[in-house]
């Protein structure tokens, strides 16, 4: 991955000189988080984000914007801290209101995007016309051919925690009732 990471600092390079002798003022804030960005989207997705083209209009750019919206960083609001602690101080109740951290449409949008390139490198794979990125779709794939059955085995664990879990608080909540019901009964 380290050669997309190079890739994406000379694309900073390229920026800032360009900036630099336009004599304008920029946000650096901005121009690094475009970095990132391209970093994430390189590495993580094998794609080119477009977070340092020449056009200037932002607007257009998918990736940018569906990031934005995952963070909430399109919308910082009262609504949006409400949302939180109401998530993290009663999540009994978040789940009642179906409430989640995340929005869903940039998770769909995210989701979809990693499918679709897991689908299109493996298409590639069986022509034997993919060139290897070594990104983490790569690695992902590689860990999947080794252990075919891995994609089962995470959904299996995953149910056999979550009956665990309720089982749990089915026993607690029963433990709590009767208690109640026995100091009720002896007279306390």
């Amino acid at each position: 991955m380290h050669p997309y990471i190079f890739q994406s600092s000379d694309k900073l390079s390229k920026k800032l000189a360009s900036l630099a002798n336009g004599g304008e003022e920029f946000s650096a804030k901005t121009v690094m988080s475009d970095f990132t960005m391209d970093v994430i989207a390189t590495c993580g997705f094998g794609l080119e984000s477009g977070a340092f083209s020449e056009d200037g209009d932002e607007s257009s750019n998918e990736f940018r914007h569906q990031s934005a919206e995952l963070l909430g960083l399109n919308k910082r609001g009262v609504g949006s801290v409400f949302r939180l602690l109401t998530i993290l101080s009663f999540p009994a109740l978040a789940k009642a209101l179906k409430l989640t951290f995340l929005r869903p449409e940039p998770v769909a949008f995210f989701d979809e995007l990693v499918r679709s390139s897991i689908r299109q490198r493996r298409r590639e794979r069986a022509e034997g016309s993919g060139v290897r990125r070594n990104d983490l779709i790569d690695l992902a794939l590689d860990a999947l051919e080794k252990a075919p059955d891995l994609e089962t085995v995470e959904d299996d664990q995953f149910e056999k925690d979550a009956r665990v879990r309720n089982s749990l608080q089915k026993k607690k909540k029963w433990k709590k009732a009767n208690h109640t019901w026995a100091r009720r009964g002896s007279g306390l």
